[in-house]
């Protein structure tokens, strides 16, 4: 069992998690996910164990209803992260009666394999989203993904983070049509969505609010990440960009353009358009930028 890490259920491990997460000014209040080290915990448990009833109750992160009972739970934990020498407590917003609920639920017959998935799905649903258009832009984004990762080798993306923000990215228009995208991604970050890890939901916020370096509320995000990461999720930010306006604006998909990649240019070879659908093009995308993200010229061919 060395190096597991212990995932923890109940108020006990969700109060460890909020109260790390204040002493370390972590940016994201979301408990579901977040990771607590072996020696975070001990930190926790060495901040309360010399504080009385009163001052317990000041501590950020730890519930008044548990500042009595809470240290002598906390340091259970610790004992068995140390014993088994395991390497971080993952904390579950969910308890017991989640468990339980997808006991019967299974035996009905609904079997989940994929939380994910099945979690996606719910909020399609929920949402009112259409799957079939939004699976058609899925399509172009992939296509487009993946040859230029051919070249850029993007490793801080990952499949869960290409659907959140694919199927994702324009939920925000439910609240303003204007500045949608930020509304998108504080939705994506509180959505609940199962399966996911908090640096994906996060990577994907980024992606969809497309870099907006004047909206702060995004600022503090990106300290959790590396610079050559954030490059990538700008990245696909201008990615995710030319797949709304072929999707939306030029009634593209998947089959009606290819995309190649030189020394200076990425070239998409568009089919079946005339020269004012590139003019189209031109309203929506900011060569500068475009260049200053790829390090390359962006460029659009008829193909007759």
């Amino acid at each position: 069992m060395k190096k597991l890490p212990l995932i923890g259920v109940g108020g006990t491990v969700r109060n460890i998690g909020g109260i790390h997460l204040y002493m370390n000014n972590y940016p994201l209040e979301l408990l579901h996910n977040y990771r607590v080290s072996t020696e975070g915990v001990k930190d926790v448990v060495c901040k309360l164990k010399d504080l009385d009833y009163k001052e317990k109750q000041e501590v950020q992160g730890l519930s008044k209803a548990r500042a009595d009972m809470f240290i002598g739970a906390a340091i259970a934990v610790e004992e068995i992260l140390t014993y088994f020498n395991l390497k971080e407590l993952i904390i579950s917003a969910y308890g017991i009666r989640e468990g339980v609920l997808y006991e019967r639920l299974s035996e009905c017959g609904k079997i989940i394999n994929n939380p994910f998935e099945d979690g996606f799905k719910d909020i399609i649903e929920l949402l009112n989203i259409n799957p079939f258009m939004k699976q058609k832009q899925y399509k172009i984004f992939i296509k487009i993904y993946q040859k230029l990762n051919e070249h850029y080798n993007f490793n801080s993306i990952n499949e869960k983070i290409i659907k959140i923000v694919t199927y994702f990215y324009d939920i925000g228009k439910s609240i303003n049509y204007i500045n949608y995208p930020l509304h998108s991604a504080y939705m994506i970050l509180n959505l609940g969505i199962k399966g996911v890890e908090q640096k994906e939901l996060i990577a994907s916020a980024l992606v969809v609010a497309r870099g907006n370096k004047k909206y702060k509320g995004l600022e503090k995000y990106k300290e959790i990440f590396k610079d050559g990461e954030i490059d990538e999720f700008m990245m696909l930010s201008k990615i995710l960009n030319i797949t709304n306006i072929f999707s939306d604006n030029l009634l593209l998909n998947e089959n009606n353009f290819e995309v190649s990649v030189s020394k200076d240019e990425i070239v998409f070879h568009i089919k079946e358009k005339d020269e004012q659908d590139l003019k189209v093009i031109d309203l929506f995308i900011s060569q500068k930028k475009f260049v200053n993200t790829f390090d390359k010229k962006l460029k659009f061919k008829l193909e007759k």
